[in-house]
């Protein structure tokens, strides 16, 4: 709870279930909740918010920051490269945007469509970069990084950053407090721009 008074206004949500749990290290680092059983609405609006929020009575999600290319980056402002004929080449480039003290613990988080275009992609050899997972609950990994599917990032459209790769444990913070049987105050915000880059397209 430490960074809640600098990285996030709190708002109420009111809910009928507290049972929640964070993804596993690695896979989903970004600390998207999510509601043993069935999908609910509060699920949809935290997972919103933390991509998407503008930080008013909301998390401010990490798509709101300010950006800037990545050869030109400076603290403050997430960077990114560009998607140019959006190739292997293109998403080697993501990956070694970000320094080596984040890329052990890194994950790319795209929605379906994207990675339905991503998984077709091979590298120079012929080598397709997308596997499956080898057992079930096992994430696809990509580059032999893990890849959270997020349905709350945008298609591949002029302008989007529809990918992100990133570590989501250092580079983003959430912070919430059970208030009540029915009531959390839940709050979120990129802490280190280092640790997040972003695909432009």
């Amino acid at each position: 709870m430490k960074h809640m008074k600098d990285i996030c206004r709190l708002y109420n949500v009111e809910c009928n279930t507290l049972s929640f749990a964070n993804y596993p290290s690695g896979t989903t680092s970004i600390y998207l909740h999510e509601v043993r059983g069935s999908e609910t609405s509060m699920q949809a609006l935290e997972n919103n918010a933390f991509v998407n929020g503008d930080g008013i009575d909301k998390p401010r999600g990490f798509l709101r920051c300010e950006t800037i290319e990545n050869k030109s980056w400076i603290g403050g402002r997430l960077g990114y490269v560009d998607a140019g004929n959006f190739s292997a080449n293109e998403i080697i480039d993501l990956v070694y945007s970000l320094s080596a003290t984040y890329r052990a613990n890194a994950t790319f988080v795209m929605n379906s469509k994207t990675a339905g275009a991503v998984r077709k992609m091979k590298d120079a050899g012929g080598r397709f970069l997308w596997s499956d997972g080898l057992s079930a609950g096992e994430p696809a990994r990509l580059m032999g990084y893990g890849v959270l599917i997020c349905e709350d990032m945008p298609d591949i459209v002029v302008n989007a950053f529809a990918i992100a790769f990133g570590d989501f444990a250092s580079g983003y913070t959430i912070a919430e407090r059970i208030v009540d049987p029915i009531t959390k105050r839940i709050g979120g915000g990129v802490v280190n721009f280092e640790a997040i880059k972003l695909m432009k397209f």
